[in-house]
């Protein structure tokens, strides 16, 4: 594929290391600057779409039980398109930043 793609001259790349760390470190050395924010686009779930849930919208979030609800309203909050699943930047927003930003410093 990766042929195929560079004769039609489209930019590519190919990944081949197995693990997601290694994988963003191949990206990393091909585009230095490439942005690695994370950004609610996709559902881990369903990999259906996310929307940005709006203000008077507060009984999706109070319908599922792991939605910390001392939150709501004090954070942005999306929900999957698909499935239903509610998503906003906790703790493993905060552990993806940290090592997205250890990955990028080491290739400066």
């Amino acid at each position: 594929m990766i042929r195929a793609a560079s004769r039609r001259g489209i930019r590519c790349v190919f990944v081949q290391g197995e693990d997601v760390m290694e994988q963003l470190k191949e990206l990393i050395r091909y585009e230095p600057g490439i942005n690695l924010e994370p950004v609610p686009c996709r559902c881990s779930e369903c990999n259906g779409e996310l929307r940005k849930v709006e203000e008077g919208e507060e009984a999706i979030l109070q319908d599922k039980s792991y939605v910390p609800m001392a939150k709501i309203g004090k954070c942005d909050f999306w929900v999957c398109k698909t499935c239903g699943r509610v998503y906003w930047q906790g703790s493993h927003w905060r552990n993806m930043r940290l090592q997205l930003q250890r990955l990028t410093k080491s290739y400066h």
